[in-house]
């Protein structure tokens, strides 16, 4: 295939619900592509691929030369609740180059940690050295682990970072705030999300407050 018949193919595959046997090997042969946006789109779509295949290819990822394939491939490991996955993750969190990567590192870490067998205080001990750390993004990240692991104070620390004047890093607690909102935390979240929009004059933050509001409240009735 050239390379507009692989984009063309790689799209129709991300329109699936979940991929078939054809899809995977084809996927398992790209994710050797000499394009990195190729191996980039290959480790996002992957995310659909349960299964042995995808989970080693998706470790195996984590170790590229390009950013984006580590971050996209990170991020996918969030659907594979495995302990190699956990362990993967971990030193990706502690270890890579790039503050994205260990970013996104830890966000899948948190949405694994319940489900896999591993100790739970060795996990806190890591969020609550990384969360040293004083890049917002991972500190939300830190406080989100924290918080799913059952140290609810960790949601008022949550809250405390939207106050950072980055709109970039803003939109990446709101988001944060958006994944751990539950019917138990919904009034408090909501009520400071509406709060924050009242005097908000970035429009992308405006966007993910709005974004987030009307799915957590049809979501949650």
């Amino acid at each position: 295939m050239d390379i507009d018949e692989v984009y063309l193919t790689l799209n129709l595959i991300s329109e699936k619900a979940q991929l078939d046997s054809d899809d995977i090997e084809l996927l398992l042969k790209l994710s050797k592509s000499d394009d990195s946006e190729i191996r980039a789109y290959v480790a996002e779509l992957l995310v659909l691929g349960i299964g042995h295949e995808s989970e080693k290819v998706l470790i195996d990822m984590c170790m590229d030369d390009d950013e984006l394939v580590r971050v996209n491939a990170c991020d996918s490991l969030s659907a594979f609740a495995t302990v190699d996955v956990y362990h993967n993750l971990v030193n990706c969190a502690l270890n890579d180059k790039s503050i994205l990567v260990r970013n996104y590192a830890l966000l899948s870490l948190t949405d694994i940690i319940n489900s896999v067998d591993v100790d739970k205080n060795k996990i806190k001990n890591l969020f609550l050295d990384v969360s040293k750390n004083k890049e917002v993004a991972v500190l939300a990240a830190c406080f989100k682990g924290l918080y799913i692991l059952g140290e609810k104070e960790y949601l008022e620390k949550l809250l405390d970072l939207v106050a950072t004047p980055n709109y970039q890093d803003k939109c990446a607690v709101i988001n944060t705030l958006g994944d751990i909102l539950t019917i138990e935390n919904n009034d408090c979240i909501i009520s400071e999300l509406k709060k924050i929009m009242k005097s908000e004059t970035s429009e992308a933050v405006r966007s993910t407050i709005d974004r987030i509001i009307r799915e957590k409240q049809n979501s949650l009735g």
